[in-house]
């Protein structure tokens, strides 16, 4: 992994802010990947590659927190330097060829089994001679779904190769087909207050109109069709889109815990080996760190060290100023909203209203319209 990081390039990047660990969280939902995440005073350090910084920048601003980049390490800016070396011809050369080896062979397997146990797969595969290292143009995806098929209770096995990775699922055949619903008669109503948008009935009876509104437990699609056939009811089926309205508030105090500089500092001395830095002993267990100079070792191989002086920093209850106690406010209220819309909802307008109470505490009220599926199903 470290090796990698090195080929493709990454940057070194600072988060500042009241609440650095929200940007963190943020990247992780968003599928933004950060490794060697660290507290550095304050703020946290973190590695990301350089096509990530540009989506870490957009996520940062609804996070109120700053970036700044520390430093540029990789592949491409250490072949500006060295490019002129025989060494680099050499380990280029030799990366390539080993490359081109590994790209041949298999180096993970994944099974997935929701009839028999794991092990018992996995066992079956040893048998076969599966293996990590083996090479992929052995594996035989039709032989290996007829081995595993053999096991007692195994009626579907798919098998895929897909680069370096073999996966391997086992289900029972009937759970992949579609159940049938329950012949019950029901219907579907709302589960909020909501306005309608569009309704698409499959079984059953649409009971409500696009724009009408409507509130929590009213009937949305109508399985009882008496009218039609005296003691005719159905299963109801169906999709209802609506336009449901969500709020959240918060409210923070002016005053604020804070890590401060407690006027202590040290001289401290990281090696760097690839880019990546050793792991070495600070003289406190809160710190802020601050680089001095950097020195590159005279070798083949990319080695630098760099001096920080390092602050300690201690826990200290200082007053925010308006702009920072209503951007905690925010944050706080968008936290909660969060956790109210569904993840599939689309979001349509937000609105947020900010006020400063007697007391000098900060209330956020936010706002906002999402388009989701609603319904929930109750027998008749």
């Amino acid at each position: 992994m470290r090796l990698w990081k090195y080929c493709v390039g990454y940057v070194n990047i600072g988060i500042m802010g009241d609440y650095p660990e929200r940007l963190v969280n943020r990247c992780t939902e968003a599928g933004v990947p950060l490794s060697n995440c660290r507290r550095c005073g304050g703020g946290v350090t973190a590695d990301i590659s350089m096509r990530g910084v540009k989506k870490l920048r957009r996520i940062a601003r609804g996070c109120g927190c700053r970036l700044r980049i520390n430093k540029k390490r990789g592949f491409p800016c250490a072949l500006m330097q060295i490019r002129r070396s025989v060494w680099f011809f050499a380990a280029l050369a030799l990366f390539v060829a080993a490359a081109l080896a590994a790209s041949a062979r298999v180096w993970s397997i994944g099974i997935e089994s929701s009839v028999v146990p794991g092990e018992a797969v996995a066992e079956c595969l040893e048998g076969m001679g599966v293996r990590v290292g083996m090479r992929r143009s052995a594996v035989s995806a039709a032989k290996l779904r007829e081995g595993l098929e053999s096991i007692d209770g195994v009626t579907n096995a798919k098998v895929s190769l897909k680069g370096v990775k073999l996966s391997v699922v086992i289900s029972d055949r009937e759970s992949d087909e579609a159940l049938p619903q329950s012949d019950g008669p029901s219907d579907i109503a709302a589960e909020k207050d909501c306005v309608i948008l569009s309704v698409s009935v499959t079984g059953g009876r649409a009971a409500v109109k696009p724009g009408e509104r409507v509130k929590k437990g009213d009937t949305l699609i109508r399985g009882d069709l008496s009218d039609v056939k005296p003691g005719y009811k159905v299963h109801a089926e169906g999709e209802v889109i609506a336009e449901v309205l969500y709020s959240a508030s918060a409210t923070v105090s002016p005053m604020t815990s804070r890590m401060v500089r407690s006027g202590e500092s040290g001289l401290v001395s990281v090696p760097s080996f690839f880019g990546r830095e050793i792991k070495a002993r600070f003289p406190y267990g809160e710190f802020e760190l601050e680089p001095v100079r950097t020195a590159n070792i005279a070798c083949a191989l990319p080695v630098t060290v760099t001096e920080y002086r390092c602050y300690e920093l201690v826990a200290a209850l200082v007053t925010d100023t308006d702009e920072a106690a209503e951007r905690r406010a925010r944050l706080a209220a968008q936290e909660r909203l969060y956790g109210m819309i569904p993840h599939d909802a689309r979001i349509t307008t937000v609105n947020t209203e900010i006020s400063k109470n007697a007391d000098g505490s900060i209330t956020a009220v936010i706002n906002a319209t999402a388009v989701e599926r609603i319904g929930v199903r109750k027998g008749i």
